[in-house]
C-alpha cells in the first residue's frame, strides 16, 4: 500500500460519496392535489360558474338580479362561491379539531373557529338567496 504525503496542519477531509439514487416520477399527481383540485371544481360548480360563463353575454349589469332564481351574474356566482368556500374551510377546521385531543385548549378554538366560519358560509348564502328571491319569505 503507498501511502500518500499530508501535512499534519490540515486535517484529512473524510468524503463519503454516494452513488447518486434518482426517483421515478410519480405517474399520478399527489393526493392532496386531486383533493384540492376535486373540491375546487365541485365548488365551481356549485358556485354556479358554467352558467355564469354560458350566459355571460345574456346577463344584466349589477350585483344580483332581484327576483328571478333562473338568472345569474358573475359577481353573483362568485359571492356564492365565495361563502361556500367559507364554509367548507371552517367544516375542514372543524374535522382538525378532532385530531388535538391532547391539547384541549387548542382543540375548543380550532373547533371554535370553525363554527365560525361554517355560520358565516350558511348565512351569507341565506343572506345572497333572501336577496335574490325576496318574494318567497313573504307571508
Amino acid at each position: 500500500m503507498v501511502r500518500l504525503w499530508w501535512p499534519e496542519i490540515l486535517k484529512k477531509p473524510r468524503l463519503r460519496l454516494e452513488k447518486p439514487r434518482f426517483k421515478i416520477p410519480r405517474k399520478t399527481p399527489s393526493p392532496d392535489a386531486l383533493f384540492i383540485l376535486a373540491m375546487s371544481f365541485i365548488l365551481f360548480i356549485l358556485g354556479g360558474g358554467v352558467f355564469a360563463v354560458v350566459n355571460y353575454k345574456t346577463l344584466p349589469e349589477g350585483f344580483i338580479v332581484i327576483g328571478e332564481l333562473t338568472r345569474q351574474t358573475v359577481i353573483e356566482g362568485l359571492v356564492a362561491f365565495t361563502f361556500m368556500v367559507i364554509g367548507f374551510i371552517g367544516f375542514l377546521i372543524m374535522y382538525q379539531s378532532t385530531k388535538h385531543v391532547y391539547r384541549p385548549n387548542y382543540a375548543k378554538t380550532l373547533l371554535l373557529m370553525g363554527i365560525v366560519l361554517a355560520l358565516i358560509g350558511y348565512i351569507g348564502l341565506n343572506w345572497l338567496f333572501i336577496k335574490k328571491a325576496p318574494g318567497i319569505f313573504k307571508r
